[in-house]
């Protein structure tokens, strides 16, 4: 029981640091950009989230080049993190 209180712990610091460190870079993302990012933390592709929001696909592709740039996301763990420090789900 210690031990996975102690892991709960390191987790709660590791993404506060996470959040402390990447703030800016997320405060940068214009509010459409935050919305197809949590999408796309929920597991939907590049079609669904255009059908959804009414945006052509290659709308939505731009969009998430800027994303990736903004926030230089390189792999979809990236967005997990991205989705749990700032309560994207």
């Amino acid at each position: 029981e210690i031990t996975d209180t102690l892991k709960l712990f390191k987790n709660i610091i590791e993404e506060n640091e996470f959040i402390k460190s990447h703030i800016d870079k997320y405060a940068s993302l214009t509010k459409r950009e935050k919305e197809i990012l949590k999408l796309y933390a929920s597991g939907k592709k590049h079609k669904e989230i255009s059908v959804q929001l009414f945006l052509s696909n290659e709308t939505v592709k731009t969009h998430w080049r800027n994303i990736k740039k903004k926030l230089e996301i390189k792999f979809f763990n990236d967005i997990i993190k991205y989705a749990k420090a700032f309560d994207l789900n």
